[in-house]
């Protein structure tokens, strides 16, 4: 299954938008590791500033290791533990 955190695209000068709950909520009531996937270059696919979508560009998705769910793990820290993967991530192989 691929969820989407951020439920829509990012127009921010963020890496990244804060992430909703309900990824993570089903990652821990079914107890399935979470594959992190960063996409790179979609603010030249789908600029925000533009009203016309998909413009002619390559983009990269990069999956990361995956994040094991441990028993202690709470929604707000799960979550907080991919942002701040995902984060890291994209802020040090950013083209």
């Amino acid at each position: 299954m691929c969820i989407y955190p951020e439920g829509t695209r990012n127009k921010s000068n963020q890496p990244l938008k804060s992430f909703h709950d309900g990824g993570f909520k089903l990652a821990i009531d079914t107890k399935k590791s979470i594959i992190p996937g960063v996409i790179f270059n979609t603010k030249k696919v789908l600029p925000p500033d533009k009203s016309f979508f998909l413009w002619p560009h390559s983009i990269a998705v990069h999956f990361l290791e995956p994040i094991i769910i441990q028993p202690t793990d709470t929604v707000e820290s799960l979550k907080n533990k991919v942002f701040e993967t995902m984060k890291n991530y994209y802020t040090t192989n950013q083209k």
